[in-house]
């Protein structure tokens, strides 16, 4: 399925987000992910519980019920299932069978976001959320701040290739980040670790003026070694750094704009996003400009994808599309993922 080259849409065995953490209360709500509807509410421990939607007796919505207890009863005929999806009473019998049940999903809080595993629950190990400490999300010395979900009508996959070839910041974001051809004309570095695989434009020598000394205004007027990059933590997750500076005392000052992405069908997403930074940490309003910025940048490429999407069917093929350098870093992404996708049975 374009641009994967495997049949199936996206890997199952893999968390991705289901939620910011507080959308989960003690009221029932639905989310389709990996387009199954799932119904999420929280226990009164406060854990999160993520169920099978529909109903196994007749498929009314168990949102649509209530919860007595941790206890959903479903708002049609009455049955209860408990936090693992198991029957425990049907009004209409005493005896209840053991293959009575709803399927429940793994779900985990992290940070101030709610994790989901859609595969084989004996592989859901909480290790392999990303390491979103690394990337300044619950870090000592960092400033964090969650955003918001964007509805995206275009598949999961092309916001991964958007995000993995930032030169597209000079032409799509010029009207919200100004002229930066200098972005698209650097050539990327790409790196990997067991972790991430990084796509880095560096530009030694920048002065600390315009857009950087609104950051970095303690340093205005300085000269500093900038870059941006985008690492990919896997299809949830893309963090793309900057503006970030090394300055001349070598000091490593970064602003993280994070991305968490997860299909909800195979040519719909959720599309989630945090800000994170090592400066600056107790400005409030610095935060608000630049959640406020962010959802501005992602209106612009929500508009860019949508408009390609509508396309795919009919034109989009990985044999006729032209490539460049600049694509490196997502080709390389396309592969990683159509390999993790065929190594699930």
């Amino acid at each position: 399925m374009y641009p994967i080259e495997q049949h199936k849409p996206y890997p199952k065995n893999q968390w991705y987000v289901a939620a910011i953490r507080n959308e989960i209360s003690r009221e029932m709500f639905e989310r389709r992910i990996l387009d199954e509807p799932i119904v999420f509410y929280r226990t009164e421990a406060g854990d999160p519980v993520a169920l099978a939607a529909l109903c196994p007796h007749r498929l009314y919505p168990l949102r649509f019920g209530k919860l007595l207890g941790d206890t959903v009863v479903c708002g049609y005929h009455g049955y209860k299932f408990d936090c693992s999806g198991r029957c425990t009473a049907i009004p209409a019998q005493e005896a209840v069978p053991a293959r009575f049940a709803t399927k429940s999903y793994p779900v985990v809080d992290r940070w101030e976001l709610t994790w989901i595993w859609m595969g084989d629950p004996e592989l859901a190990d909480p290790t392999k959320i990303p390491p979103i400490e690394r990337i300044g999300l619950g870090a000592e010395q960092w400033r964090a701040d969650v955003g918001c979900n964007t509805p995206l009508k275009a598949r999961y996959s092309i916001l991964v290739d958007n995000l993995m070839d930032l030169s597209h910041i000079s032409y799509s974001h010029e009207k919200t980040l100004g002229n930066n051809d200098f972005i698209a004309a650097t050539p990327p570095i790409m790196s990997n670790d067991d972790q991430s695989i990084r796509v880095l434009r560096k530009f030694p020598n920048t002065k600390v003026e315009g857009p950087l000394a609104f950051f970095f205004p303690d340093i205005a007027g300085t000269t500093v070694e900038s870059y941006l990059s985008s690492d990919y933590y896997g299809p949830c997750l893309v963090d793309a750094v900057g503006p970030a500076v090394i300055t001349e005392e070598g000091v490593d000052r970064q602003f993280h704009f994070i991305h968490f992405i997860t299909p909800e069908t195979p040519t719909t997403t959720h599309y989630f996003n945090a800000i994170s930074r090592n400066f600056r940490a107790d400005d409030d309003e610095f935060s608000a400009m630049m959640l406020a910025q962010m959802a501005r940048v992602i209106a612009e490429d929500v508009t860019v994808l949508e408009e390609i999407e509508p396309h795919i069917e009919r034109y989009g093929s990985t044999k006729t599309e032209l490539s460049c350098q600049a694509d490196a870093g997502a080709i390389r992404v396309r592969r990683t993922l159509a390999s993790q996708i065929a190594g699930e049975k």
